[in-house]
């Protein structure tokens, strides 16, 4: 069992190919490379903490086109109303606004908003979260997992790897 985290995929946001300079000149194609790029890492047994921004509007029946077992921090776009409807139709594992855990001896706290402070920060815990469409780098200790950003490059990434991530693109990295 292998953990990875991502975050603002905006299914059916037709106004983020424009709002986060994506590639992509309709919807559909957008759908086809954020399904492609998902499940070319993510495995069947493997659980992908999706930390907001999954998905828009009351059709989530393109959910079971995604590999894994996903578990939704949510974001200012996920309803209530559309990850109750995805949870009791078995798309995903879990909803919840904030989860914290231990992932290969380290401590994780994932949400979908940055924040100064978030549990066990002062116990090296790593923020993990999304919404800022790479426009917030990467600090000591936290990083922004959304799909824009280009260590993720429309795909989900290893939570293992989120260590080497923040000593790559950090700030020690630009001095």
């Amino acid at each position: 069992m292998r953990y990875l985290a991502s975050a603002d995929h905006h299914l059916f946001h037709e106004r983020m190919i424009e709002h986060s300079r994506r590639p992509f000149k309709t919807l559909s194609e957008m759908h086809e490379k954020l399904i492609r790029k998902w499940n070319n890492v993510v495995q069947n047994d493997d659980h992908v903490i999706h930390v907001g921004d999954l998905i828009l509007g009351s059709d989530v029946s393109i959910l079971a086109e995604l590999n894994g077992h996903i578990h939704v921090c949510t974001g200012n776009h996920d309803t209530h109303s559309t990850m109750n409807k995805a949870l009791r139709a078995g798309y995903i594992a879990s909803v919840q606004s904030y989860m914290g855990c231990y992932i290969s001896g380290k401590m994780y706290h994932f949400q979908h908003f940055p924040t100064d402070e978030w549990p066990y920060k002062n116990k090296g815990a790593i923020l993990v979260h999304g919404h800022m469409h790479n426009r917030h780098p990467p600090t000591e200790n936290s990083i922004d997992v959304g799909v824009d950003t280009p260590w993720a490059n429309f795909a989900p990434i290893f939570v293992e790897r989120i260590p080497s991530l923040l000593q790559k693109y950090g700030p020690k990295a630009s001095q």
